[in-house]
């Protein structure tokens, strides 16, 4: 039985399933910035912002961005599933994070089988090398 994320102010919450409805295979409840891989595509899907500037682009894989939305939404079911987001705060502020689905010097790679996170760890080394 499908469970709203609970946030508290100034947080935010992400969660996709592969079926409608809230149904079949689910991520975990994502609460940081951040590339994602969802590991299926991701027909419904609770986004909540909470009142934050943090918006979030879905891609159908690691080059084509199919929307973005920074308000609060429950979709129950969706005709264009996607396999990736980009959880991203600064709503009005990063243009140009609505279609983006990559870090900017990424090569374009086949998406994983599994849940990951691209996240600043591994941004951090590519930019530095650590």
């Amino acid at each position: 039985m499908y469970q709203e994320p609970e946030t508290k102010k100034g947080t935010f919450a992400f969660q996709a399933h592969s079926a409608a409805k809230f149904t079949g295979n689910h991520t975990d409840i994502i609460r940081e910035e951040g590339y994602y891989d969802l590991g299926f595509e991701a027909v419904s899907y609770a986004w909540h912002n909470n009142g934050t500037d943090t918006c979030i682009t879905w891609c159908l894989n690691l080059t084509t961005a199919s929307g973005y939305r920074c308000q609060y939404r429950n979709q129950s079911g969706t005709d264009e599933p996607f396999s990736r987001v980009f959880i991203w705060a600064g709503e009005g502020q990063n243009p140009g994070n609505t279609r983006k689905c990559q870090p900017a010097n990424a090569r374009a790679t086949s998406t994983s089988t599994s849940f990951t996170e691209i996240g600043a760890r591994e941004l951090l080394s590519r930019w530095v090398g650590f």
